[in-house]
């Protein structure tokens, strides 16, 4: 899944609960969303590079707005950036196979093993998926306001 989906869903458990509790609940919805069929490109190449950026954009964006604009800015941002962390883990094995010029396949530990597992459909075609649950949190997010 898409960060800005990832970031877009914590915001909206933070809308709907409005609690604490919807920290942990974000970093759970992570898992949840990335078993679902999404996007995803296989190749790191320079359409990898282009949609990372856009994708970092976005989710910055959003940030920004949890912090200046939303009515409860700790909140909203620490459930975007809790269901985005989990990815953050990508950036390392990334960097290892460029410095290594091979892809990495060998995960460490247990809950990185377990995220690339349960990732079975990261396909282009995903992005329908990804543009459909976009509208629907964007809904969640923006019909408080």
């Amino acid at each position: 899944m898409t960060a800005i989906n990832h970031g877009l869903t914590g915001v909206a458990i933070g809308i709907v609960l409005q609690n604490p509790l919807a920290i942990p609940l974000a970093f759970v919805s992570h898992f949840l969303l990335d078993s679902l069929p999404h996007f995803g490109l296989k190749k790191r190449n320079k359409v990898f590079v282009i949609y990372l950026f856009f994708d970092a954009l976005a989710t910055f964006l959003l940030l920004l707005w949890t912090l200046f604009i939303s009515s409860q800015p700790v909140l909203l941002s620490a459930c975007l950036l809790v269901a985005i962390s989990p990815d953050f883990v990508w950036a390392y094995y990334w960097y290892k196979e460029i410095k290594y010029k091979a892809e990495f396949k060998s995960y460490d530990n247990y809950l990185v093993k377990f995220h690339a597992r349960i990732q079975w459909f990261e396909k282009p075609v995903g992005i329908i998926f990804e543009i459909t649950w976009a509208i629907f949190m964007s809904i969640i997010i923006w019909k408080p306001f």
